[in-house]
């Protein structure tokens, strides 16, 4: 932890600054508010931040991770309805301990539309084998989801973990298009995937 940090609390939130914590070569670095209003934004750095270390915060949300994190996130209004801008490179990215590959991961915050646009890319191999693209949108009655997803010779295994009782042991390549859309609430899962060594 930097020694000259400082955290300061009060009715209208945290003000943290120079909140560093570093460990041998990785680092995460909080400088900004926490807060409900939209003015208070919170700058995230990542430096060799090994993601696995959030497990158990993801868990709540059936997810584990890993990979080496480096970039920036910019949050605002954390307690509130958050806005997130981001531009993350994860090395490495796996998902349920299967390697999807070298990730960029980029979001936007559209304060006209209410929404974040979110885009995506694996690359293992030398080739992008998974491409996101969407966005997910907040609304006072149910959050909207549109979300396109291009797999090309993508492992399937780290995804057979949401599919329980509906296939076992999911192993092989997949290509096609996933689309993720309706509402947080109901989400619908459509598209065409053509499978290969399964």
């Amino acid at each position: 932890i930097d020694n000259e940090n400082y955290i300061l609390a009060d009715s209208t939130g945290l003000l943290l600054s120079k909140v560093n914590f570093r460990n041998e070569v990785q680092e995460l670095s909080m400088n900004g508010i926490i807060g409900r209003d939209s003015t208070a934004k919170l700058a995230v750095v990542f430096k060799d931040f090994q993601a696995d270390q959030v497990n158990d915060f993801l868990s709540i949300y059936n997810v584990k991770i890993g990979g080496i994190v480096n970039g920036t996130a910019l949050i605002s209004g954390v307690t509130g309805r958050p806005a997130f801008n981001s531009d993350l490179n994860v090395q490495n990215l796996s998902w349920f301990n299967d390697t999807l590959g070298d990730t960029e991961i980029h979001t936007k915050w559209d304060s006209q539309l209410n929404r974040v646009d979110v885009t995506g890319i694996a690359t293992r191999g030398g080739e992008k084998n998974i491409q996101v693209e969407g966005f997910y949108q907040i609304t006072k009655e149910d959050d909207i989801l549109d979300f396109t997803a291009k797999l090309q010779k993508t492992y399937i295994q780290s995804f057979g973990h949401y599919l329980k009782g509906l296939v076992s042991n999911l192993s092989g390549i997949a290509s096609g298009e996933i689309f993720l859309k309706g509402t947080a609430k109901k989400p619908v899962l459509t598209g065409k995937v053509y499978l290969q060594k399964v």
